[in-house]
């Protein structure tokens, strides 16, 4: 039986290899001095999402904890430190319904660290901040999910990829729970489950994150880490009961029931949302049965996820414990038709899942695509990195930008199909492997 070899690229000789890595490390240079400057372009955007995440941090800092969701109070403060201006996009209908602040209260006090700061100063050390979240990230996912992977690549994924510019520019978080998510996966390829389901916890200060990710320990039966999960996520949702009390808790729980249906308010941006629901809410002018589709599909999505994957999660972490090297772990067979080399199961476990958690997220803004740096890593990591792969990771990090200009986003948004056909990419090409010494379990 004849097999057929993967088209992978040659290695280069160490001179060049060398050149290259000198590029890289200028255009990171590059970048970094650009972000620099955008830093300090922020302070002026005051139309921009961090105007509204101050407004939440310098109620707290001036005491209305306990009127942290009463809109009026939001825009009068605003008004007070800005010559009596209305906070950005104030005349939308949401915006006078809810305010401008949907976290949950714990948020809030993130935000007062630097809203002791008149605006325009905080909203140049926030994108400083985010810089450094960026640092600690690729530091992360280098360390414990990608040794084999040169650091500077990462820094490339990271700072290179559009979703964090949009971040950056707009003063959002998304670096901060892309962080708390590696860091997640970080301590569960160690097998370090109670630690794991605690970074687990702290995403239910942006709760669309929890829950797309909650599924994942579940299927799993990693009953250490849900516990966890619970125990720190109720002590990070509720410690500001002892400072502010429980009425800005009621007035949370309001919010988030109309956030929940916020689609449907007029003004809502369905254009830049790109997880599973929002496709279908394009493509059937949000009628009332589209959300019904969109959870079916998420759900088979899930599924299948897990029907694939099963046994990785225990396979890979007894592999860990015992220090055991992948090669006299378990033997890898090619599988699938796109000619990709595999990596070690947990990772490729990791990468699998981190799309159906986009895919499943109730709210997925095109910044919040960050974290599909990790399954481009995953591709990224393969030894040798194939063709394919970089086909791959070429149009992953092309489709955010084209179709901010695509004529047909509303019908064909580019990276919703993205993330479907990468699903479809990992899912194919399941590394299977014999284990010599366990057996796959769910």
């Amino acid at each position: 039986m004849t097999t057929v070899e993967p088209k992978v690229l040659q290695s280069k000789p160490t001179d060049r290899s060398a050149y290259y890595r000198l590029i890289i490390g200028l255009v990171i240079v590059l970048l970094v001095l650009v972000y620099g400057r955008l830093a300090l372009l922020t302070g002026r955007m005051i139309d921009k999402d961090y105007s509204h995440l101050w407004i939440a941090g310098r109620m707290i800092v001036e005491g209305h904890g306990k009127e942290l969701y009463h809109p009026e109070l939001q825009e009068q403060l605003f008004r007070e430190h800005h010559a009596g201006q209305a906070p950005p996009r104030w005349e939308l209908p949401r915006y006078q319904q809810i305010g401008c602040f949907n976290y949950p209260p714990p948020m809030a006090y993130y935000y007062a660290l630097l809203a002791w700061l008149p605006r325009s100063t905080a909203a140049v050390a926030n994108a400083l901040l985010n810089l450094l979240l960026a640092g600690l990230l690729i530091r992360v996912v280098k360390s414990n999910l990608f040794p084999t992977v040169w650091q500077g690549w990462v820094a490339i994924a990271v700072l290179a990829y559009y979703p964090f510019f949009a971040n950056y520019a707009l003063g959002q978080n998304a670096v901060l729970f892309t962080l708390l998510i590696a860091c997640f996966w970080a301590l569960a390829i160690r097998g370090r489950d109670g630690w794991a389901g605690l970074m687990l916890g702290l995403l239910v200060l942006k709760p669309t994150w929890l829950a797309a990710m909650i599924w994942i320990p579940i299927i799993r039966g990693r009953w250490r880490m849900v516990a966890a999960m619970i125990g720190s996520g109720l002590f990070f949702m509720f410690w500001p009961v002892v400072l502010i009390g429980w009425q800005p808790f009621a007035d949370y729980a309001h919010v988030f029931r109309t956030v929940l249906n916020m689609h449907d308010m007029t003004g809502y941006a369905l254009d830049i949302q790109y997880n599973g629901l929002s496709l279908f809410r394009k493509w059937f002018a949000q009628a009332s049965w589209c959300n019904a589709l969109g959870w079916g599909v998420a759900v088979l999505i899930g599924l299948l996820t897990w029907w694939r994957s099963a046994g990785y999660w225990r396979i890979m972490t007894q592999r860990t414990l015992k220090h055991t090297p992948l090669n006299e772990f378990a033997r890898a067979e090619v599988h699938g038709s796109l000619n990709l080399t595999h990596p070690e199961p947990f990772v490729w476990m990791m990468g699998i899942s981190m799309l159906t958690v986009l895919w499943v997220s109730p709210h997925l803004n095109h910044y919040d695509l960050l974290p599909l740096v990790l399954p481009i890593l995953v591709l990224a990591s393969q030894r040798p990195v194939t063709q394919s792969a970089l086909v791959l990771i070429g149009l992953t990090y092309l489709a955010m930008p084209i179709d901010q200009y695509w004529p047909y986003q509303q019908l064909l948004p580019l990276p919703t199909l993205l993330l479907l056909m990468l699903w479809g990419v990992f899912w194919w090409n399941q590394p299977r492997y014999s284990f010599s010494n366990a057996a796959p379990t769910t």
